[in-house]
């Protein structure tokens, strides 16, 4: 049994492939097996992995399943995006978030598509009126999703045609 490794994983529901990326394979220290797999993604862009790797991915609560995850050197641009201003967000005391550190931005070393999508989400889901963020419980701890406010930026844009 090989030692735990902390990683940011996005979930994706649409997705009909986990992936992670070389990186955590190396960390891990994972057998790849060759296979060829032509991936499709948003406007019909496409990428290619060659090789597939099995884990057991384990929560902080007893939570486990083993997955099949295409390799890929990077899963997708740094998430978010963008540093979150949360302070306002008056997150609940009792909540354990599956990310304590989401609203910096980072690496994304594993999605986790479709086949593990539901078996995550647990039933306690919490909203609250306004710009918010929604908290759903899963087995990997609570995340956020949704609608938030973003600082106001007045910005002007002048018309080359005036």
């Amino acid at each position: 049994m090989g030692q735990p490794h902390k990683c940011r994983a996005l979930l994706d529901s649409a997705s009909q492939t986990n992936f992670i990326t070389e990186s955590l394979v190396q960390r891990l220290r994972l057998d790849k097996v060759r296979s060829h797999l032509p991936i499709q993604g948003i406007n019909k862009a496409t990428a290619e992995t060659s090789h597939l790797v099995s884990l057991r991915l384990q929560s902080t609560s007893a939570f486990t399943a083993r997955i099949n995850c295409a390799v890929l050197p990077c899963i997708t641009g740094e998430m978010p995006s963008m540093h979150l201003q949360h302070d306002n967000w008056n997150l609940p005391p009792d909540v354990q978030l599956a990310g304590p550190y989401f609203y910096r931005p980072g690496k994304v070393d594993l999605l986790l598509g479709a086949e593990l999508f539901f078996d995550l989400l647990l039933p306690e889901k919490r909203t609250r009126a306004g710009d918010y963020p929604t908290l759903q419980n899963t087995e990997l701890g609570w995340i956020l999703s949704g609608r938030f406010q973003t600082p106001r930026m007045d910005i002007q844009v002048n018309s080359p045609h005036r």
